[in-house]
């Protein structure tokens, strides 16, 4: 498939290992995402000194071979043998062209080969996009936090999928 609007082919998508020098990328990737977006302060303790986060971006390569573009990113917290998504973001004219798709599964990937038992997330229930994507990997949605959203009161669902 190739999405022309963004003028790059799926397989030059890279998933890595966010630096902090991705910083500047992931406020511009939270701000167009979140009506109440980490802050550069919550990403920066994240990316330097906290033992459990993990944070990776989707990197494109445009195929006039422009500068490398970060476009999306996924970020978790490990605690034993269990992982809690925190944010999964794509930039607003990149979405529904699998980008979240590959991040998440590069997760799921690197959740396995680590022994991983359970991955969870809250979802907005309005966001169908995102339901029908967590759904189509194995999540099913296993409870609701009432009132969880600040900026309008509205539940999340809350998503787990089991790895052993």
């Amino acid at each position: 498939m190739t999405v022309k609007s963004s003028g790059f082919l799926p397989q030059d998508i890279v998933i890595r290992s966010a630096t902090l020098a991705d910083l500047p990328a992931l406020i511009l990737i939270e701000n167009a995402s979140f009506t109440i977006p980490w802050s550069e302060q919550s990403l920066r303790i994240d990316l330097e000194n906290s033992p459990p986060a993990y944070l990776w971006v989707a990197q494109i390569c445009p195929i006039d071979r422009s500068e490398p573009e970060i476009v999306g990113y996924i970020a978790c917290y490990l605690g034993g043998d269990h992982v809690q998504i925190n944010n999964i973001a794509v930039l607003p004219h990149f979405r529904g062209s699998g980008i979240g798709r590959k991040l998440l599964e590069a997760l799921l990937s690197w959740a396995s080969q680590i022994d991983v038992a359970d991955i969870d997330l809250e979802v907005r229930p309005s966001n169908a996009p995102a339901i029908a994507l967590y759904s189509d990997v194995g999540f099913n949605i296993v409870g609701r936090r009432p009132h969880y959203y600040a900026d309008n009161d509205e539940d999340a669902n809350i998503m787990l999928k089991k790895l052993t």
